[in-house]
């Protein structure tokens, strides 16, 4: 198809539990076109049996269909300055087996600007429906009774460039949620001042206000990497949010020997906190040694 691909996919899996005898299938299917430029997409459908239970992973949603429709389209001038406008849609819509709508969601991207240096700004509209079909405790004592809820929300997102010494990036929404209002921020940055380091922050911000009540929620998270050379590296995460009130530390330094043989010192510690990084209280620590070598024949 000249600068075209064309992807299918089909699938099916069952799972078998002790006295369930039925609607323990999943299956489902794929088609994509995938271009580097002009128009582009991908439609998958997919059924989840009501008492599909897969032992040795997970389904995030039972007894439903689901349907997801992606299309895109770049277009590159020849500008002294803009490499490229990018357009963007995707929905999601989620039946139960009865065909009644229980979520919908529609992300629309008119335009996404990204000059030669690979500096990004774009606007996008969101639109949500939920379908509930019972009380739904959204935060602590913050309950949204049943009903049908449809929202809008416009956001705005600037990024400079990867390969920058210096990226920050920022993302604002603002609109309507269930039945009331909803502003997310997202923010952070990028810093590999040379090719040995980098380091990374990332904020996400959320202030909801519903009639049942208001409540924000946090999470940051910074990561720091160090590679001393092609074998050792040092790589570092650590997490908060505030609906938990609790720190994780992920902090693990790698040997790679030779291609396909890895060793690892892992370290994970957790914490309470009483606010951001502050009071911290120890809760649980593990040391690791961990080894992996790939086998080829």
């Amino acid at each position: 198809m000249g600068h075209r691909s064309l992807t299918g996919n089909l699938w099916y899996q069952q799972s078998w539990t002790e006295a369930v005898t039925a609607d323990e299938q999943a299956w489902g299917a794929q088609v994509g076109i995938g271009a580097s430029e002009g128009l582009a997409g991908n439609l998958t459908w997919q059924r989840f049996g009501e008492r599909f239970n897969p032992a040795l992973g997970f389904a995030n949603r039972t007894g439903v269909t689901r349907t997801n429709l992606t299309l895109a389209h770049r277009y590159r001038p020849d500008h002294e300055w803009l490499r490229s406008i990018f357009t963007f849609m995707e929905l999601d819509h989620v039946e139960n087996l009865d065909g009644k709508v229980e979520s919908q969601q529609i992300f629309f991207r008119p335009a996404q600007l990204e000059n030669h240096r690979g500096d990004r700004l774009s606007v996008s509209i969101f639109h949500g429906r939920e379908v509930l079909f019972s009380n739904f405790e959204i935060s602590p004592g913050v309950i949204i009774p049943p009903g049908d809820y449809s929202f809008f929300r416009y956001g705005s997102e600037f990024a400079m460039a990867q390969e920058r010494v210096f990226a920050p990036r920022v993302q604002l929404f603002l609109g309507e949620y269930y039945n009331g209002e909803r502003f997310n921020a997202r923010g952070g940055f990028d810093w590999r001042p040379n090719k040995y380091f980098y380091a990374g922050i990332n904020y996400d911000y959320n202030n909801i206000q519903l009639p049942a009540g208001n409540f924000q929620t946090r999470l940051i998270q910074i990561s720091a990497n160090v590679a001393y050379n092609a074998k050792w590296s040092w790589i570092t995460r650590m997490q908060y949010d505030n609906f938990s009130d609790s720190v994780g530390l992920n902090s693990r330094i790698r040997w790679n020997p030779r291609a396909g043989e890895d060793l690892y010192l892992v370290l994970n510690h957790n914490f309470n906190a009483e606010g951001t990084f502050r009071g911290l209280e120890s809760t649980y620590n593990e040391i690791l040694l961990k080894y992996t070598r790939t086998f080829r024949f």
